[in-house]
């Protein structure tokens, strides 16, 4: 790193210092110096982080008076894609469904353990595997920018022994096991990298490209790169931080570094802090945590007698005047059972706009407290959706293998769940009936047997089996329901496009966790079960913190696999900070408060936590007779109590959550709310629709982007219509090859602009944008003109008027990005898969209707109108409820629809 003296700055923050505050003030000072907005960036690792970000450096600019743009403001992972796309590199991201199913299917076809498919789903013991661990261990691997064909399988089978030589291996599995174990591992990873190979990529692709993109750069791109919670940065992204500005202004905290199991790397947080070219600073006061929950935490760790610098903890002061904070021990025999009782007597001292954290170590654990207060009728969120929908989940997912089987006992299985519509009393006289038969469908009550009917013909059924019933049935159930049916209802495309397996493998592939940061709740709680690596970053007035230590004292399995591999390339996994960590964990949990802190922990781990003068050693009060007389009166006066009956406004909430939330507008979406089913269930319940029609516009549209980028010509074609769509586009392509100086310009191109940009008049900060499917150029009377393409594989022409509008939308924006007058600008849209009739002919025929420069300027007043009725909404969310509940005078609603509309009827004026 080519350096001079102290020309970098890392900043020590401890917990609530204000660091967000603090690197905006940096942005603001170094655009006051001069310094050119496109200069400098901005790097966090969320999406909610550069959303914070972003606002505080917004507002301190506006107070300035500062109209220039902002400087770029991102996440590691969108900075990498836009450097790719720089560079003509178009990533798509694997899931982390996908990623973990490709993974599930490879651990059991490769017999990589002993236990079930079932078992890999979820951790039981530290020793047990799972393919969340193997996909760690994945991710923390390539975080040292090590890939499969690196690895020297013999050379880490010979590290692997001299670990167990060396008195580093595990009592807890052999070395025979262990050799067995590393060698079925590079057997999934390799598996894992060759299905990715089919054009996909995960987060440490991007890394590694992004790092060689930037290598081959003479200078860094940016004079300023400013990073948030660099402790948790890997040893990619560190190389890839100081290749990519000139001067480094990092801040963060070594206490907080608790990543280490996906590659987060202290060392690398550590070589910042220590190189002498570093100017460091630190942070001391906290405007956070009350005075006593600071003193407790610097006794906690001051008695550990931990290897590391707490010189910064040391100093940490509390900013606040007040006095309460009391830190609170409680032990119990179920600490997580003990959690819910502690909230529930924290409830009736805590005002109505404060918030309770509870925070766990495992998702496991959080699952347990999320349990208890259901019930105890508490109502809760959690950090992250799939941390405590595991049994709305199961019961979906065992529902559908039920509809679709031909097995009896799945069959019997799904008639237990929730949504087969039998009664528990009909169900067991059912079961009594068909387990000694063969033949049992005749013996199936209704309506789970009209189901099976009806949904079990095909795979291609499911989609519709849960827009037609399981999501209505989901929303009637409640919140957690509602919110397990969507993410399961969202993967069904994505299983069709990339998986295209059977009943059990569409099973398998659902019951993949998927962890990706958009799964976290919409709708904020007055309390939050969060794991303590959701909660990072978050703050709460109370916090509930429920530990469970790991013990390093043996490593487990996959620690040696790791090494083993690691110390092939010269790096190392050090098991020593892995047992850091855990302290570190207790940090971050310990320092959310705003007020006060209660720790609920089982007697044998309570020494480490109990502190003579500093923490209260409590008893929780079981005997909570105001929160029981609540519920029981209200049981008494309304009956039982049915879960939207409890849900205060939940879908409300959700709507305008999600409305606020939209901030690109695409001719689909304010096109959608002219048909407001569509609408609600797309934008709004987030619910995908997947059909054999949409599959084959993805698929055409694809083959004709390779086409048009690489003149790569298609294979061997699923499908006759996909065979006949294609020759009916190379039909198209002739005829355009035949104008004069014609040229192809673009395929598959992104066109967008601010709406004020399009429409002056409206008054919106929104975003318009639009992907066009081809576009070429053509001499006609000595004058170039433009041509926009939109490819349709609809059977039928379908609604003209509204093809002619998406075209006439697509080409102003492209007159405005490119700066071409728009009367020489033209359109055309392309039916490739025309099939009349209702009876399949075989005949698949093309045809163009082609938008000349006058119809594209009279489509476009159209356009406008949509988006004033879309921003209306957007910022009077009351109009879009009764637009909702009117439109059952306008539609013949869904299903979902018609639950939607029940449930709105029933939060606004308690009745349907």
């Amino acid at each position: 790193m080519e350096t001079t003296s102290k020309q970098h700055k890392i900043l020590i923050a401890n917990p609530g210092a204000g660091k967000t505050e603090r690197l905006s003030e940096e942005v603001v000072k170094l655009l006051e110096q001069g310094v050119k907005p496109e200069k400098i960036i901005c790097v966090t690792f969320t999406i909610k982080a550069r959303g914070e970000m972003e606002e505080r450096i917004s507002r301190k600019l506006s107070e300035k008076s500062y109209t220039n743009s902002l400087p770029e403001i991102e996440t590691f992972h969108s900075y990498c894609i836009g450097l790719l796309r720089e560079f003509d590199i178009t990533p798509e991201i694997i899931s982390e469904r996908l990623a973990r199913y490709i993974l599930t299917k490879s651990i059991v076809s490769r017999d990589v353990t002993t236990g079930t498919e079932e078992s890999l789903f979820r951790e039981v013991n530290n020793y047990i595997l799972t393919t969340g661990k193997v996909i760690n261990a994945i991710k923390l691997i390539k975080s040292f920018g090590i890939l499969p064909e690196d690895v020297s399988d013999s050379e880490a089978h010979h590290i692997l022994t001299e670990m167990y030589d060396n008195q580093e291996g595990s009592v807890k599995i052999s070395l025979e096991e262990a050799k067995a174990l590393l060698d079925k591992f590079l057997l999934v990873f390799r598996d894992y990298e060759e299905y990715k190979n089919h054009n996909l990529l995960d987060y440490q692709d991007l890394l590694i490209l992004a790092k060689e993109l930037l290598k081959k750069m003479k200078t860094p791109p940016y004079d300023h790169i400013l990073v948030d919670e660099v402790q948790d940065i890997s040893a990619l992204e560190s190389q890839i931080i100081k290749l990519s500005g000139k001067n480094i202004f990092a801040v963060g905290d070594s206490k907080q570094a608790i990543f280490g199991f996906q590659g987060g790397n202290i060392e690398s947080f550590n070589a910042f802090r220590n190189h002498k070219d570093f100017e460091r600073e630190i942070m001391m006061h906290t405007y956070r945590l009350p005075r006593s929950v600071v003193d407790y935490v610097i006794s906690f760790f001051s008695k550990l007698n931990i290897e590391q610098d707490i010189s910064e903890l040391q100093v940490m002061e509390s900013m606040k005047e007040e006095t309460q904070g009391e830190v609170k021990i409680t032990l119990a025999d179920n600490p997580e059972e003990t959690a819910a009782i502690a909230v529930r007597n924290i409830l009736k001292v805590m005002s109505e706009d404060e918030r309770i954290g509870i925070i766990v170590r495992s998702n496991y654990q959080a699952l347990k407290v999320s349990d208890f207060m259901k019930e105890m009728q508490i109502d809760h969120g959690s950090g992250s959706i799939v941390t405590t929908l595991e049994t709305e989940k199961r019961a979906i997912t065992t529902f559908i293998m039920g509809i679709l089987s031909t097995e009896k006992n799945d069959v019997i299985k799904a008639l237990y769940t929730e949504y087969s519509g039998v009664s528990l009393r009909d169900a067991i006289k059912t079961v009594d009936t068909i387990q000694f038969k063969d033949q049992f469908d005749e013996f199936l009550p209704d309506p789970f047997l009209s189901m099976r009917r009806k949904y079990s013909e095909n795979l291609g059924m499911v989609q519709k089996l849960f827009t037609e019933y399981i999501i209505p049935k989901s929303i009637e159930k409640g919140e957690n329901f509602f919110m397990a049916a969507r993410e399961l209802s969202n993967a069904i495309p994505e299983f069709f496009e990339k998986v295209k397996g059977g009943k059990q493998d569409l099973i398998s592939f659902l019951k993949q966790e998927n962890s990706d940061e958009s799964l976290e709740d919409d709708v904020e709680k007055r309390i939050t079960i969060s794991t303590v690596h959701k909660a990072k970053g978050r703050e709460f007035d109370y916090v509930v913190y429920v530990p469970s230590r790991k013990s390093w004292s043996d490593p487990s399995g996959m620690d040696l696999i790791m090494n083993s591999i690691l110390r092939t390339q010269g790096q190392h996994y050090d098991p020593d900070d892995r047992k850091e960590e855990e302290n570190r964990i207790d940090f971050v949990a310990l320092t959310r408060t705003r007020k006060s802190l209660w720790i609920i922990t089982k007697s044998k781990e309570s020494e480490r936590y109990k502190i003579d003068g500093k923490s209260l050693l409590v008893k929780v009060e079981t005997d909570t007779p105001s929160f029981e007389t609540m519920s029981q009166k209200r049981n008494s006066e309304m009956g039982s109590l049915t879960s939207h009956e409890n849900s205060e406004k939940w879908l409300l909430e959700f709507i305008q959550k999600k409305i606020s939330r939209l901030k690109r507008l695409s001719f689909s979406m304010i096109g959608s709310l002219e048909e407001l089913p569509s609408f609600v269930s797309r934008y709004i319940l987030g619910v995908s629709d997947f059909s054999t029609a949409l599959q084959l516009g993805t698929n055409t549209h694809k083959i004709i982007e390779d086409f048009l980028t690489d003149k790569k010509a298609p294979g061997l074609l699923s499908n006759d219509v996909e065979a006949k769509s294609w020759n009916n586009f190379l039909k198209y392509y002739s005829s355009v090859n035949s104008l004069q100086g014609v040229k192809w310009i673009l395929s598959e191109g992104t066109v967008q602009c601010n709406v004020k940009e399009l429409f002056p008049e409206i008054n919106t900060d929104l975003t318009i944008m639009g992907k066009i499917d081809a576009g070429y150029t053509f001499m006609e009377d000595g004058v170039e003109k433009t041509r926009i393409v939109d490819f349709k594989t609809s059977k039928e022409a379908g609604d003209l008027d509204k093809y002619y509008e998406q075209i006439s939308l697509y080409s102003h924006l492209y007159s405005l990005q490119n700066k071409i007058p728009i009367e020489n600008i033209e359109g055309e849209i392309v039916m490739l898969s025309v099939r009349e009739g209702k009876i399949s002919t075989g005949k698949v025929d093309l045809k163009i209707f082609q938008a000349n420069s006058l119809m594209i300027e009279r489509a476009i007043d159209s356009i406008r109108e949509r988006i004033e009725l879309f921003v209306n909404v957007q910022k009077n969310p009351s109009t879009l409820y009764d637009m909702i509940l009117k439109a059952k005078e306008k539609y013949t609603p869904t299903e979902i629809f018609k639950k939607v509309q029940e449930e709105i009827s029933m939060e606004l004026y308690g009745t349907h």
